[in-house]
């Protein structure tokens, strides 16, 4: 009955209540039409201090579909203005003497500087050149062992593959959704017992609660029980009234296994914001 009591409250606590149904409802939709991390190419240019065939076919491979190659620029100086006006998201620099390391079988070195105000863009453009480089790096020492008469064949090598067993299409508004909805799961789970303690402290309540044959376990287990049920709820409305239908995220797997682990999870961080209300 006391659990019930709880509901009622948060029913009629307009603010709270409305706040509870956005996040499960209208900030899933926000968070899938969220900024897509595979749609951005960013925009590159090059200070070229080598002007050799190295260099020039390390800039070739700087271009669509990973990046829009936007020219060459004269010093490094005209670079950083380019880049601090937002005109390039990444500079790259090929120093002098690129090419001669590369023949000599030396070390040669590269420097990207990149604009990380746009944090999706300058993590994509950080992996992208990365990949890009190593690549090159695998080119370049591929056809020096092919010079010194070598056989590729007999190289040591280690195969990277790489399987994507959830979301294998790597669908972004599948992971922005599910992402959200764990986010404020995890949020809700704190703040709605610590606001409902607040609520019972506010109306002076709390001294009546005490009062009553119930014990404190009680009382907390209570509440906790209560904002568990309206979790598996809101849990229930964003993932069968929203995320399946609107954006065709699938469910594969046990839906009972799936729903006891939510309440697991939210009984768990229910318990934090009620310690956490408790401690201040």
């Amino acid at each position: 009955m006391l659990s019930l009591k709880e509901i009622r409250q948060l029913l009629r606590d307009r603010a709270l209540f409305i706040y509870t149904v956005y996040i499960f409802t209208a900030n899933i939709i926000i968070a899938a039409g969220g900024q897509a991390m595979n749609c951005a190419t960013p925009v590159v240019r090059v200070h070229d201090a080598d002007q050799s065939v190295a260099s020039r076919e390390l800039i070739y491979r700087f271009q669509q579909p990973r990046f829009r190659f936007a020219g060459e620029v004269g010093s490094a100086a005209e670079a950083l203005r380019l880049l601090d006006r937002g005109e390039a998201q990444m500079v790259l620099e090929i120093p002098s003497g690129f090419d001669q390391a590369l023949r000599r079988q030396q070390p040669a070195h590269v420097q990207a500087l990149i604009d990380t105000s746009q944090a999706n863009i300058g993590y994509l453009a950080s992996s992208y050149a990365a990949r890009i480089v190593a690549r090159y790096s695998e080119d370049w020492t591929a056809r020096n062992i092919i010079r010194s008469g070598g056989d590729l064949r007999q190289v040591p090598s280690i195969r990277n593959e790489v399987r994507v067993w959830y979301n294998p299409g790597l669908n972004d508004k599948w992971f922005n959704t599910i992402s959200e909805l764990l986010t404020m799961v995890t949020v809700a789970c704190i703040l709605l017992p610590a606001a409902a303690m607040i609520r019972e402290k506010e109306r002076g309540t709390l001294e009546q609660l005490l009062v009553t044959p119930l014990s404190p376990l009680q009382i907390m287990l209570s509440k906790l029980l209560s904002m568990m049920l309206v979790m598996l709820c809101g849990t229930t409305v964003a993932v069968f009234g929203i995320m399946m239908p609107f954006y065709g995220v699938p469910f594969v797997g046990s839906v009972p296994l799936f729903f006891a682990l939510t309440a697991l999870y939210a009984f768990t961080n229910a318990g934090l914001g009620w310690r956490g209300h408790v401690c201040a």
